[in-house]
């Protein structure tokens, strides 16, 4: 049976904010045009792990670091079968800092060793018209009532870059994706909406002071992940449904195209012309 291509909240990102060609590329079952993970994704991948206690996707090379042509092919091999290489001096450091950020999560009540990591969920939304589209997506943390989604970074984040980083990826979209696939899956006989969950993006430091800004959205803010959720559900299933073919998947424009500049723009090139004047 042929696998069916699922939406994701990273797909709906690209679909959304980029264009369905974009979405068709990267997905695995389409075009699947992915890019090798990079340096920052592996570490991204290695935090997740350490944090949320999954020692079993972590595998110790016995190098100094991936510099050797020897080290690197043992690190893509690693990465071929989805686990997460680490240089074996890394090892005692990542444990310990991985440690000190979960204390700092725990200031904030938020104890990443009860619930479920990185679960993967499937299930089905529908558009307008009452048509099925398969979703998925894997939820870093949960905890029945509570979604948590792991951001780490060397930097400690404010209110206004965390504002910021949620605004352009494909964050914003899980909110409103993940809360369906709770109700959907866990909870589908209990009644629940989406409202009566929780999510919360904990962006953590993983260097000295390990600081932590955990955010949830504002009911604004969930609107619009609602209503870009639900924009990624149509367009997905309008596409799909005229076939898995790159054809049938439209890049940002479907013609040459008249761009204007800003209004802001303008204004200020007139501004400028008038002092000139004067």
């Amino acid at each position: 049976m042929t696998e069916i291509p699922r939406l994701s909240p990273t797909i709906a990102h690209k679909l959304t904010t980029e264009s369905p060609l974009s979405a068709w590329a990267a997905h695995r079952l389409l075009g699947n045009f992915r890019k090798p993970a990079i340096k920052s994704q592996i570490e991204g991948r290695m935090w997740h792990a350490a944090v949320l206690g999954q020692a079993h996707d972590i595998v110790v090379v016995d190098a100094a670091d991936f510099k050797t042509n020897a080290a690197k092919e043992e690190r893509d091999a690693i990465l071929s079968q989805k686990k997460i290489p680490v240089a074996k001096p890394k090892l005692d450091n990542l444990q310990l800092s991985a440690a000190r950020i979960r204390h700092s999560l725990m200031e904030y009540g938020i104890d990443v060793d009860e619930g479920t990591s990185e679960k993967r969920f499937e299930w089905t939304e529908y558009t307008e018209s009452g048509k099925p589209v398969e979703c998925s997506g894997v939820i870093d943390h949960h905890q029945f009532q509570r979604i948590i989604d792991l951001k780490t970074s060397d930097k400690s984040v404010s209110l206004h870059e965390a504002t910021n980083l949620i605004a352009r990826s494909h964050s914003l979209l899980q909110d409103a994706a993940y809360r369906n696939a709770l109700c959907a899956d866990d909870h589908a006989d209990d009644g629940f909406t989406p409202d009566y969950f929780e999510v919360i993006f904990a962006f953590c430091q993983t260097v000295e002071p390990f600081s932590v800004t955990p955010v949830t959205l504002s009911g604004e803010f969930r609107e619009l992940s609602h209503l870009r959720w639900r924009r990624a559900i149509e367009t997905w299933h309008e596409c799909l449904s005229k076939g898995r073919a790159r054809e049938h998947w439209p890049g940002p424009v479907d013609a040459i195209t008249a761009v204007s500049p800003p209004g802001w723009m303008l204004a200020q090139e007139i501004e400028w012309e008038a002092m000139r004047e004067d």
